[in-house]
């Protein structure tokens, strides 16, 4: 069975105070963002949520992949995650997307339907938060 899954993400950027912190710590950013579905069910106990930052630049290649959160037995959405990601992989002039996943027992039960915009252009042109297809 596969469903919508509705997300609502926002980025933002670690802000580090300590002089300590170690070169590649400060060039990490973090989208946040929460995911849905509309079915009034619980997940089991072997579900896994899975939310994935892509570079959707090349609309000839498959996306890549830049950062990735996976939370075993995330229990009843809405489901937060927070995906950490290198921001020299970040071009200004690209694009890039959030999708959202729940596996069980590594079978495809709900996944995003929609492209939800990050860290570019398009994205500051929609809110972020978006309602699903009906």
């Amino acid at each position: 069975m596969k469903a919508l899954l509705h997300i609502t993400a926002i980025a933002g950027v670690l802000l580090i105070t300590s002089v300590d912190a170690p070169a590649a710590f400060l060039q990490r950013g973090t989208v946040t963002g929460t995911a849905t579905y509309r079915e009034r069910m619980a997940l089991p106990a072997n579900a896994v949520f899975e939310a994935v930052l892509e570079d959707v630049s090349k609309a000839d290649a498959p996306a890549a992949e830049i950062g990735r959160a996976r939370v075993e037995n995330p229990g009843l959405p809405p489901f937060r995650f927070s995906i950490s990601y290198d921001r020299a992989q970040i071009n200004t002039e690209g694009m890039y997307s959030v999708r959202a996943r729940v596996l069980i027992d590594g079978k495809l039960m709900f996944t995003s339907a929609q492209a939800y915009p990050v860290l570019s252009r398009q994205s500051r042109r929609h809110r972020h938060r978006q309602n699903p297809r009906s």
